[in-house]
């Protein structure tokens, strides 16, 4: 409890290396966070009022999240990027909803590629939730461009 200081809702120490933004998000009294909570790295939920801590996602040692929430914080998007044993980048996004306690329910994988060219990289939620933005790198070494994907939340 003593490492975590939530400010302008950052994660103010390194985790494996990175500090970013869009590692805690804000609902009231109720926080998620990314973190290492007693040696396990993961999505963590926070009641301020009622102290209750429980684990949303366990993420791999190495493994770090980038949390967005949509306008109306019924979705949230979980990106991660790890360096398996091989050296080689991964990464992946999960689309959820979130219950009336803010806490993550029907959690899915959507994304899950390996670092090049073609990554998908999540921009955000349309206002109505139901629709999410990538951008996507095509082409080769020498040549390529960017897209912008958009896609439909069917629920």
């Amino acid at each position: 409890k003593d490492d975590l200081i939530i400010k302008n809702q950052k994660l103010t120490f390194p985790l494996y290396g990175y500090v970013g933004e869009n590692k805690v998000l804000l609902n009231e009294n109720k926080i998620l966070f990314s973190g290492v909570v007693n040696d396990i790295n993961g999505i963590w939920y926070y009641n301020l009022e009622t102290k209750e801590l429980s684990l949303q996602m366990k993420l791999k040692d190495f493994e770090v999240s980038y949390m967005f929430l949509s306008n109306d914080k019924e979705m949230i998007n979980i990106s991660t990027t790890i360096i398996d044993q091989d050296e080689t980048l991964k990464s992946s996004s999960y689309i959820g909803r979130l219950n009336e306690d803010f806490k993550i329910i029907e959690l899915k994988s959507f994304v899950e590629e390996e670092h090049g060219i073609g990554n998908k990289h999540f921009l955000g939620f349309y206002e109505d939730s139901k629709k999410v933005y990538y951008k996507a790198t095509l082409g080769n070494e020498n040549e390529n461009m960017e897209v912008y994907e958009v896609y439909e939340l069917i629920y």
